[in-house]
């Protein structure tokens, strides 16, 4: 007899990609950020230097383009969009969504924070 590996997280992961689909329904440009960031992902392969965080917050040279200002304007507390986009659980699901589509940090300060 096989015993079948269950993922503790499964049914988690789950409503968070559902509930990511609901959103993107709601407000199209999150989708834009998510290709940002496997854009930037498939960019960064093969260089020395990546910081995940620059292209999140606007640092460096991504200074004043960060998926994260971005993010904040679509939704959560500031979302000018539907009352189902103004919540923390909307900016929670949108920004782990994104962030997670980002490539690891090489080779930068973050490291070892």
């Amino acid at each position: 007899m096989t015993t079948k590996k269950v993922d503790p997280e499964a049914g988690r992961k789950a409503g968070r990609a559902a509930r990511w689909n609901d959103l993107v329904k709601l407000e199209p440009r999150l989708l834009f950020l998510a290709e940002e960031a496997l854009a930037y992902k498939e960019m960064s392969r093969g260089q020395e230097y990546v910081c995940a965080n620059d292209r999140w917050y606007g640092y460096g040279k991504w200074r004043d383009r960060g998926l994260r200002a971005s993010i904040i304007g679509l939704v959560g507390w500031f979302s000018a969009g539907p009352t189902e986009l103004r919540t923390m659980d909307a900016y929670d699901v949108a920004y782990q969504h994104v962030y997670h589509l980002l490539p690891d940090c090489r080779n930068c300060a973050c490291i070892g924070y």
